[in-house]
């Protein structure tokens, strides 16, 4: 099952942390993770620094989930 992003409006900072530590929960319960978590920490470093955009940060963070998802 694919999930679809849809924007509705600006994220902030706070929910696109806590989206991605969500989906980092996710990915550590399917286990086998040789690249996603620390990619998923990257993308948590770069929105608390201002060097993505919260809702862009939040779209990476759903392709990492959703190609492991297609791989399980």
């Amino acid at each position: 099952m694919k999930e679809s992003h849809i924007e509705t409006e600006p994220k902030t900072k706070e929910e696109a942390v806590m989206a991605i530590t969500i989906i980092k929960q996710e990915c550590q319960n399917l286990g086998a993770n040789d690249y996603e978590i620390p990619t998923l920490d990257e993308l948590i470093r770069a929105v608390e620094s201002d060097e993505i955009d919260p809702g862009e940060a939040i779209m990476q963070a759903e392709a990492i989930r959703a190609s492991k998802m297609d791989y399980h």
